[in-house]
């Protein structure tokens, strides 16, 4: 009872930072579009949104300067999109949506640069793709597969009248709470169905799903003793421990939690507990979902042969959840190098 009202409390703490960002029909009309042009100032090629930067010169000749959202900077690149091309001084149209908040604020939809085609926000430009060179050693000195690179999920790009797509990958399972769990839930002023995947506020979204969320590049670190996954989103760092077939007794809690790890004909199987408590894994769903009971095991698999990485997890919680939940899903060898996410949330609220 103890442990539960902790629970509690820390998912109340939890609240605010869920709903700290709102998602991009908070922050734009997405009923409306418009045309602007200007000229480039400046352009912010960050994470989880990149702008750009440009003064717009009106009727009466007065001067304002712009600021409009693009994707990320990862996926920008992934995209063939490069910051060169927003050279400060070159003349820019776009087709957005408006701010909620600032009348020179927007969301754009496409954008041409010196008069040139209009390119589509989600637009691939394959001319400006690096080639990555895919020749690697299958095996570990130790004879274990090799999984060491940066591998990173296959991007979702919107399907045509698409308002607000979503790129994170196949609608989520349900999960059935328990009454502790429905406690909980009440407890944070939430409902089952409330959807808390708003906008980012640079902290982690999905302790799981993360590892494809957005389709950033990760990177994976093999050595005997450890195998460490750097995921491209909020710079999450996994350490997965080989040494060890135990978990210890005095764990401090934390968002990944405390993983050990080995090999079963050629599968790593990763075992996992003492996540930190109530966190919100809202992929799985939408609430303050699990108490110091959950649990999980992934398996990866490498697919020498299409360059890829499978994985499946089964997460349970008794304490909260009445069923397990598996899911599986599928990196490839990343088409642009690993780079740490560096978080600067410039959006209004």
């Amino acid at each position: 009872m103890k442990s539960l009202i902790l629970i509690l409390l820390a998912s109340l703490v939890f609240v605010p930072s869920v709903f700290a960002h709102h998602g991009t029909s908070g922050q734009f009309d997405l009923s409306t579009e418009f045309y602007v042009g200007g000229v480039i100032t400046d352009v912010a090629f960050v994470n989880p949104h990149a702008y750009v930067y440009f003064d717009v010169t009106g009727a009466n000749g007065q001067v304002t300067n712009w600021h409009c959202e693009m994707r990320g900077a990862t996926v920008l690149m992934r995209s063939g999109w490069t910051k060169g091309m927003f050279e400060t001084g070159t003349r820019i149209d776009l087709l957005a949506k408006p701010s909620h908040q600032e009348p020179t604020g927007c969301y754009i939809e496409t954008i041409s640069f010196s008069g040139g085609p209009a390119i589509q926000r989600y637009q691939q430009l394959e001319e400006n793709k690096p080639e990555m060179i895919a020749e690697r050693p299958l095996r570990t000195s130790l004879g274990n597969p090799n999984i060491a690179g940066d591998w990173a999920a296959v991007q979702h790009l919107p399907d045509p009248g698409d308002i607000v797509p979503n790129f994170s990958g196949s609608r989520p399972p349900k999960i059935n709470l328990t009454s502790a769990g429905k406690a909980a839930v009440r407890a944070a002023q939430l409902t089952e169905g409330d959807n808390i995947t708003g906008r980012l506020d640079c902290t982690p979204r999905d302790v799981l799903n993360d590892w494809i969320y957005n389709q950033n590049p990760n990177r994976i670190i093999q050595t005997e003793d450890k195998i460490i996954f750097l995921q491209g989103f909020m710079d999450v760092v996994k350490e997965i421990h080989m040494n060890i077939v135990e978990h210890p007794d005095n764990i401090e809690p934390s968002w990944n939690g405390h993983s050990i790890g080995k090999w079963e004909d050629d599968v790593l199987v990763v075992d996992t507990i003492g996540y930190t408590l109530a966190q919100a894994t809202p992929s799985l769903s939408r609430g303050p979902v699990h108490s110091e009971e959950f649990h999980t095991v992934e398996r990866y698999v490498l697919d020498a042969e299409n360059d890829a990485i499978h994985r499946t997890y089964v997460a349970e919680d008794p304490l909260f959840w009445e069923d397990k939940v598996s899911r599986e899903d599928t990196v490839y060898l990343s088409d642009i190098p690993y780079e740490a996410y560096n978080c600067d949330d410039r959006a209004v609220e």
